[in-house]
């Protein structure tokens, strides 16, 4: 420091500066890169590498630590010292990963102040995994192989080769194939070649005498690492199926065939099956034919399965057997046998009677045996089975006659009366000796013939009847009737009068019995007869007891009516009434009285009616005939109590003018016989009432107007107008117009006159039609009103000239235009509407020609060369009363014409795409391929391009400007090697003129396979259905489901899948074959469903399996109860039902169906042999009325070789009534909703009213179409 006066004078001081250190380096890495080769596989923690780093600053400003950023988290480092060790030996995997990169990062502890510095320093550690022996060869596409060779292949024949590869490298990675060191390989006829796994024939295979279907042994796949106990193994499973060669007959098993079958089954019926074997093992099958004996085509054979079956019903009367010859091939080879069928007799045939119904007749009151008629009935069967024994059905019918078993013959058990039944009608039923016993049925109607056993007879012991008096003769009074029990002639009856009939008054007629006067009654002179009246038959009695018959008689009395006979009068002499016009129908104007004072009101019957005068009356004031008929129309009188009403409309006004009417109303007391009418006039006035509008002449006027004429011309008279009422009613008082205002402001109207004049000046441009409506009333009370349309058509003046529009006007045409091409069209418009006309003029028109009517230009003539050519259109108008027109200019100009089209360099063009994977991203953006076009002409070349055909799915698209074509956005998921293997699309190159030209191209488009599991196995089928037989051994194989891999290097294994139903069946792993895994029994299940599983190791496929298990005779039939015990009446009539036996066979079709018979039926009882109800057929013995019959019931079933059911049945006669269940209703309807079981859908309820055990009622079901689907 220095003094300021004086410089001289100085001193000095020692300052120590301190620099404080910031953190502004970062940590240097020594290398900016690492590499390091280690061996795969390394323990958790062993250190590979150690990476430092050097920050310059000091302190905690050169304080770090490390980081790692490893994409596979396969190490970690030590953040202080920088070591890296192995974190995860499982991601050290050289298969997987053979370079390892990682990141190391050294971040500070504290910020970095540097402003250059902008992210931490780090290094790159690169890591090569070396190989070690860690995989085992593996064999592709699976471990099981499987191959074909004939059984004739020579040593040395290829016959497949096995395949297995190893990820590691080097000798680690190198195969050798060897067989495996067992006794099935190292014997087998087979070796395989080391180098490339060739499977071959060894020289022991030609040397085998006998071989079997299939050889299984094993190859071994080993790797070559250097040290022997290092190396890695695989063994495949090799499957070789011996080809048979189709040289052996098939041999038939069980020939000669023998069988036996039952008459008169249906068509379809099961004989017999014929069994045959190959001893070749080709797949081959057997074909079964019946090549004679079979002429008639009565039997048919499966020839799959080898089933006979009948075609047509066979008869054992006819032909008891049938010698076949069947015929075994398997394509080649043939073989036969001899077939007898032999034909089991049944009773089959029931008895049958010459007549449906037989007719006889037997005379009443005869003794007994007599012979009433015989019944004949005949059976095809023949021996016991045909032999025959009557019986008549009914209790009442078996107590009137009885019929010889034997022969049919009817005779009476006691004498007959024909009133108390004159025909008897019974049932004869003929039995046949066969098992099971067969009937027949007819009717038998018994006349009883009549003989006059019976008199006449009145049904009461007195008659009585009233008659008027004073009635003219003959009058019919009564008719007496007498009835007779005989029937014809014996019941003939004829009448007379035996006393009271003294002086002749009445008369009877004998044959009807019907009494009539002879003479006028008269109350005052006898008021009462009594006449006494016999009934005789004509014909003699007969009978044990006719003398014993007497006629009867019986007492008719016959009372006098006195009887009404006055006349009625009117309460005045003339009836005058007023009335409007248009009344309603129904309307009552007044009424008119009648009356008898001699008699009460109740003793009276006044009926009223109208009469007009008639037409030939000279009388001036009565009306016409024709007005009379209108009047008799207008009105009606009600003929009880004399109201006269209006039953028409009623016009005053013309044309009617129905101003009156005059008529009479006569009137009759109906209760008196005195035929004299009273009458009374009638006058009814009309008044009018105002019920008419006025009418105009036209609903609608038009009138044309110049537009020229001035306000106030009166418009000339144009319209006329009625009224058909009279007097102010009939009179227009009243007139106006309505309409638009604008239409009503041109006019004005004299109220009273109806007198129209203008009002302002008409413009027919500015409108040249009005409308109005023209309103006229009349002057009654309340008016009336009536209206017309008026059209005032304003005729027009010609004020303008036409105008032009759309100018202006510039066409264009072709050069090599002809004559004839349309150029354009010009438009011209009149204001005053008037028709315009066109015309050329000027220049160029020479070349052109116009439509005068609608403007239209065209060509005339070939064009010159000239690219412009003018002219002029004038349009003029047809107005009156002179024509105006106006000229436009027209330029034409001339288009070069397009006379090249594009062409394509080439024909056709190829391209490569690869079928779509998820590895190369980028192909869906490459282009393809590009298409060029040129095009010759000098204008419009700008070319265009498109796909135009081959693109259905829209997968390609194509540059319009430059024409590379590249895969459409978003479908390239579509291109599938195995869908389609190549594409041809249709290009074309389309100029830019108007009239464009086109050319086209073909590109085809050849699709690369690339992926290996990219489809899903596909079946050869949507679903399998098929049918087996029950009862086929375990492991039969019936089905082969086959299943295609979209891809070539798949292999498809087959697996079961859909839960219990699978359960009971096997599937070959590899060939899809299905076979059974237990025997199947239909009864326990008759169908499984599941689906078979396709794997291709990717990708898995199902398809459903639906198999059906046919039924074979396998069950006998199986009745309810082994002992059937039941109790009726002693006193139960023949064709009662005992009980209803069921038997159930499980099985179907003719095997489940059931036929009963009883044995030993002790001649009393019958059973229905399809329903298994037992019917009476005889009346039970009278000597005991407790008695016990016991009998064997067998129910057989219609199989091939049928099964018998049998139980005992133990009917018992009872003094005591043992009534049958009844259900309460007699028919049941439910609806079920499908796919539900185990809910209750029904009660049935019986009931019975016997006590005990006797009312105790059992349930079950007896039939039904699905049998298992309810209980």
């Amino acid at each position: 420091a220095s003094q300021v006066d004086n410089p001289l004078r100085q001193a000095t001081s020692r300052v120590d500066v301190f620099i404080n250190d910031v953190n502004d380096n970062s940590p240097i890495f020594e290398n900016i890169i690492y590499n390091v080769t280690v061996m795969e596989n390394l323990p958790t923690g062993f250190t590979i590498l150690q990476v430092s780093a050097y920050d310059a600053d000091k302190g905690e400003n050169a304080e770090f630590k490390y980081i790692v950023k490893d994409p596979i988290q396969a190490f970690q480092i030590d953040p202080y010292s920088g070591w890296i060790s192995v974190k995860d030996p499982n991601k050290l995997d050289r298969e997987l990963n053979d370079k390892i990169t990682l990141k190391v990062l050294a971040i500070e502890k504290k910020p970095n102040v540097d402003p250059d510095h902008k992210e931490p320093s780090s290094c790159i550690v690169e890591i090569t995994l070396l190989d070690s022996n860690d995989n085992n060869p593996q064999f592709f596409p699976s471990n099981v192989y499987t191959f074909s060779v004939l059984e004739t292949a020579a040593s040395g024949t290829l016959i497949g080769s096995v395949y297995a590869s190893d990820r590691d490298i080097n000798e680690n990675g190198r195969i050798i194939y060897y067989k495996q060191n067992d006794s099935l390989s190292q014997n087998g006829p087979f070796d395989v070649y080391p180098q490339n796994g060739s499977i071959y024939v060894t020289d022991r295979f030609s040397q085998m005498l006998s071989k079997p279907g299939q050889f299984t042994f094993f190859v071994v796949a080993s790797d070559l690492a250097k040290m022997h106990h290092e190396r890695r193994t695989a063994v495949a499973i090799i499957r070789v199926n011996i080809t048979d060669i189709n040289n052996s007959v098939p041999e038939f098993i069980g020939a000669p065939f023998e069988a036996y079958v039952g008459e008169s089954l249906p068509e379809g019926a099961y004989v017999t099956q014929i069994i045959a074997q190959d001893a070749d093992q080709v797949d081959t099958m057997l074909e079964y034919s019946i090549v004679a004996g079979n002429d008639e085509k009565q039997f048919i054979i499966d020839s799959k399965s080898g089933k006979v079956y009948t075609s047509a019903v066979l008869d054992y009367e006819t032909k008891q057997s049938f010698d076949l010859l069947v015929q075994v091939s398997d394509g080649i080879n043939t073989a036969v046998a001899p077939l007898l069928v032999n034909l089991v007799d049944i009773n089959d045939n029931s008895p049958q009677f010459t007549h449906d119904v037989y007719n006889f007749t037997v005379v009443e009151e005869l003794g007994s045996n007599i012979t009433v008629g015989t019944v004949m009935a005949f059976d095809r069967d023949s021996g016991k089975n045909s032999e025959i024994h009557y019986q008549i059905i009914g209790d009442h019918a078996n107590e009137l006659f009885f019929i010889e078993q034997r022969n049919g013959n009817i005779r009476t058990k006691s004498k007959l009366d024909r009133e108390i039944e004159s025909k008897v009608e019974f049932l004869v039923i003929a039995y046949d000796g066969g098992t099971p016993q067969l009937s027949g049925s007819t009717k038998v109607l018994v006349s009883i013939e009549d003989i006059n056993d019976n008199a006449p007879y009145f049904d009461q012991n007195q008659y009585e009847v009233e008659v008027p008096e004073e009635l003219d003769p003959p009058v019919e009074i009564f008719r007496i009737q007498a009835h007779d029990f005989d029937t014809g002639d014996n019941s003939v009856v004829k009448y007379l009068i035996l006393a009271g009939n003294e002086d002749n008054t009445f008369n009877i007629n004998t044959d009807n019995g019907m009494i009539t006067t002879s003479d006028r009654l008269n109350f005052e002179r006898k008021s009462e007869y009594k006449l006494f009246v016999a009934a005789r038959n004509l014909r003699p009695f007969q009978g044990p007891n006719s003398a014993d018959i007497v006629n009867p008689s019986v007492e008719v009395v016959i009372k006098v009516k006195d009887i009404n006979d006055e006349i009625v009068e009117f309460d005045q002499q003339l009836y005058h009434y007023k009335i409007p016009e248009n009344l309603p129908r129904g309307t009552l104007i007044g009424a008119v009285m009648a009356m008898n004072p001699k008699r009460s009101n109740q003793e009276l019957d006044i009926v009223y009616w109208i009469e007009f005068p008639d037409n030939n009356d000279n009388n001036q004031n009565v009306m016409s005939n024709e007005k009379m008929e209108n009047g008799l129309s207008k009105f009606n009188i009600n003929s009880k109590t004399g109201e006269i009403i209006v039953i028409d409309s009623i016009d005053f006004d013309p044309p009617a003018n129905e101003k009156m009417f005059e008529f009479k109303i006569k009137a009759r007391d109906m209760s008196s016989i005195n035929t004299f009418n009273s009458s009374v006039p009638v006058i009814i006035e009309i008044t009018d009432v105002n019920d008419n509008s006025p009418k105009f002449n036209e609903d609608r006027y038009g009138l044309e107007l110049p537009e020229s004429l001035p306000p106030g011309t009166s418009l000339p008279p144009f319209f006329r107008i009625t009224d058909n009422d009279s007097g102010p009613n009939g009179k227009i008082s009243y007139f106006r117009i309505e309409g638009t205002e604008l239409d009503t402001s041109y006019f004005v109207i004299n109220q009273t006159t109806g007198l129209i004049m203008l009002n302002k000046p008409l413009d027919y441009e500015s409108r040249n039609q009005l409308e109005f409506d023209l309103i006229a009333a009349d002057g009654g009370q309340e008016p009336r009103w009536s209206s017309a349309k008026v059209n005032i058509y304003v005729a027009n003046i010609n004020e303008f000239s036409p105008k032009f529009i759309g100018l202006p006007y510039e066409f264009y045409v072709q050069e090599k235009a002809v004559e004839g091409t349309n150029v354009g069209q010009v438009k011209a418009i009149d204001d005053d509407g008037n028709n315009v006309y066109y015309s050329i003029h000027d220049e160029d028109h020479t070349y052109f020609t116009i439509e005068s009517d609608s403007g239209r230009i065209y060509v005339r003539k070939p064009l010159d060369g000239k690219t412009q050519y003018t002219f002029v259109v004038r349009a003029t108008d047809d107005g009156l009363p002179q024509n105006f027109s106006l000229g436009v200019q027209i330029i034409v100009r001339v288009q070069e014409s397009n006379d090249y089209p594009p062409v394509f360099t080439s024909n056709n063009y190829f391209g490569t795409v690869l079928e779509y994977n998820d590895e190369d991203i980028l192909q869906e953006s490459k282009p393809i391929i590009q298409v060029k076009a040129v095009d010759k002409d000098l204008q419009n070349n700008t070319i265009t391009y498109s796909i135009v055909g081959g693109n259905d799915n829209e997968l390609f698209i194509i540059n319009e400007q430059n024409g590379q074509i590249r895969i459409n956005d978003g479908k390239w998921s579509l291109i599938d090697y195995d869908k389609q293997k190549q594409f041809s699309l249709l290009v074309q190159a389309k100029d830019s003129h108007q009239t464009p030209l086109v050319g086209l191209t073909i590109v085809t488009i050849d699709v690369k396979d690339i992926s290996k599991y990219n489809h899903p196995p596909i079946f050869n089928k949507p679903s399998y259905t098929v049918t087996i037989n029950e009862n086929k051994p375990a492991g039969h194989c019936f089905l082969k489901i086959d299943a295609n891999s979209g891809d070539s290097v798949d292999t498809v294994s087959y697996y079961l899948g859909g839960g219990r139903d699978s359960q009971s069946f096997q599937i070959n792993k590899s060939t899809g074959d299905l076979c059974t895994r237990k025997i199947l029994d239909r009864e326990h299940q008759d169908r499984y469903e599941f689906f078979v599983i396709a794997n291709d190791e990717k990708f898995e496929t199902t398809v459903p399996v639906s198999i059906e298990v046919l039924d074979e005779n396998d069950n006998q039939p199986l009745f309810e109860q082994q002992k059937y015990v039941v109790s009726i009446p002693h006193d139960s009539h023949p064709g009662q039902t005992v009980i209803q036996v069921h038997a159930n066979d499980p099985d179907m079709a003719n095997n489940g169906e059931v036929t009963y018979w009883i044995k030993n039926t002790h001649g009393m009882f019958e059973i229905d042999s399809k329903t298994g109800l037992v019917r009476l057929v005889s009346n039970f013995p009278n000597n005991k009325q407790n008695f016990t019959f016991e009998m064997e019931v067998f129910a057989q079933d219609h199989g091939i070789t049928p099964n018998i059911g049998k139980a005992i049945l133990v009917v018992r006669s009872s003094n005591t009534h043992n009534h049958p269940p009844k259900f309460d209703r007699f028919y049941y309807s439910i609806e079920v909703e499908e796919n539900l079981s185990g809910i209750a859908i029904v009660t049935v309820k019986a009931y019975d009213p016997d006590q005990g055990k006797a009312g105790k009622i059992n349930y079950r079901i007896v039939k039904s179409t699905y049998p298992a689907a309810f209980r």
